[in-house]
């Protein structure tokens, strides 16, 4: 369905979110390529714990091309985290964001996970560079999420799936 973009302005405008926190605007599909969302994940080679249906798209509805079968083992090239809905987080100290100084108790939106209580945050309309100090954020809700990752089999035939809990070998800290 399309609509009009005076409509879509008005709904945005007249959002409650936009009257609460005039900043809060934050993305509702994001979408990060290359990413390992695991502590110390590593796109490499990975071992195949269920049966997974590899399909030619990173589309529920795309045909499957293959079917990576219980301990076959597979390349992982790379992947794409998709956050659907952004999370919410709370400072619990004044800090520096992307050049602005911003008050404890103040709203940051987080993106793509990146293991062990760690994210990728989003503040006022713009990804922040380099944040480190995941300490000073009390989660209130995390990202909603999927991980689609690219995988090539020993045959050399590659596909996509959105079931990376079907891979081990994905984390391998030091």
């Amino acid at each position: 369905m399309r609509h009009s973009s005076s409509w879509v302005l008005s709904v945005l405008l007249c959002s409650p979110a936009s009257f609460a926190a005039p900043y809060s605007f934050h993305p509702t599909h994001f979408e990060d390529y290359g990413v390992c969302p695991l502590q110390c994940c590593r796109y490499r080679e990975w071992t195949v714990n269920k049966n997974t249906p590899i399909k030619a798209d990173r589309s529920d509805k795309s045909s499957i091309i293959f079917t990576a079968k219980k301990n076959d083992k597979v390349k992982g090239l790379t992947g794409v985290v998709i956050t659907a809905e952004a999370g919410q987080a709370r400072l619990l100290k004044p800090l520096l964001l992307n050049g602005e100084r911003v008050k404890k108790g103040e709203l940051v939106h987080l993106l793509t996970p990146l293991g062990k209580n760690s994210y990728k945050v989003w503040y006022r309309g713009k990804r922040v560079k380099d944040f480190s100090d995941m300490s000073n954020l009390e989660v209130i809700n995390p990202p909603k999420s999927i991980w689609w990752v690219k995988v090539k089999n020993e045959k050399g035939q590659t596909g996509w799936s959105n079931q990376p809990e079907y891979f081990d070998d994905k984390a391998v800290c030091p």
